[in-house]
């Protein structure tokens, strides 16, 4: 079976080229004629679609563009993808985080800004072609690359300050991938939307906190910020329900697993 993935160069994306014998769809997916090229030479099983603009601030400051990339380019891939399986990452910001603590596949989306508009255009966008699609919701992905500034001042006792009023499923991006393996794995029998997420919910404030504890680091450089400064939307709440996840058999890890594994490979 051969995975391709877009966006190798990205956060998600990378990891799955690098540590999982992706193909890399190297393409600008708003080019219809450039994303039908690089899909005949491929000529994929599956597609993971991980491009995407994700700067939710940048994405409120050029909708324009953050459609074209997130919906449309979707669209150019589904156009030409017509047989296999067409995974669509979306994310946590499609919710309007306000209602619940966490959000099961059932949830009504309601986005409060325009990146969370164009991931739930991008996931009705998937589902309009003629392949397989499964939309795979995630919350907050974190590794140790994505960590290091904050762990750079945690290791030099520099103090950092985190929101404690918005709530993310952090999730380890190893454990991500292997769950989501073993949705492909499983495709045939798969439900059309599917979270992947870490089994617990936390602030940004505590997620840090728990890390500093768990690598040996001083807790109390963590500062809690009780209130929100303003600036573009959030879904405060953006937990996921990993129910359905673990009835699929598709694994149940949590952000402290993850963290120990971090622990580890620093040393």
């Amino acid at each position: 079976m051969k995975i391709a993935v877009t966006g190798s160069k990205g956060l998600l994306g990378s990891n799955l080229v690098e540590n999982w014998g992706c193909v890399p769809i190297d393409c600008d997916v708003t080019d219809p004629q450039n994303v039908k090229y690089q899909l005949h030479k491929i000529s994929p099983d599956v597609i993971i679609h991980t491009a995407a603009e994700t700067n939710v601030d940048w994405c409120e400051k050029h909708p324009r563009e953050a459609f074209e990339v997130n919906v449309r380019g979707t669209c150019n891939l589904i156009d030409v993808f017509h047989k296999g399986l067409f995974i669509y990452i979306s994310s946590v910001h499609v919710f309007g985080g306000d209602k619940f603590y966490t959000y099961s596949e059932q949830h009504k989306p309601d986005p409060v800004n325009q990146y969370g508009f164009t991931k739930w255009a991008g996931e009705a966008v998937a589902n309009m072609g003629t392949c397989k699609t499964i939309v795979v919701r995630a919350s907050k992905l974190f590794d140790e690359d994505i960590m290091r500034i904050g762990l750079k001042d945690l290791k030099e006792g520099v103090p950092q300050e985190h929101p404690d009023f918005i709530t993310r499923s952090f999730t380890y991006i190893p454990h991500f991938i292997q769950s989501l393996m073993k949705l492909i794995e499983i495709q045939e029998t798969a439900p059309p939307i599917v979270n992947i997420a870490s089994t617990d919910t936390w602030s940004h404030a505590n997620f840090w906190r728990m890390t500093a504890h768990i690598l040996g680091y001083d807790e109390k450089l963590i500062i809690h910020r009780k209130k929100d400064t303003g600036g573009v939307p959030r879904p405060w709440h953006g937990g996921l329900n990993t129910s359905l996840q673990r009835n699929l058999g598709l694994g149940s890890y949590s952000t402290v697993d993850g963290l120990n594994i971090v622990k580890e490979i620093l040393g």
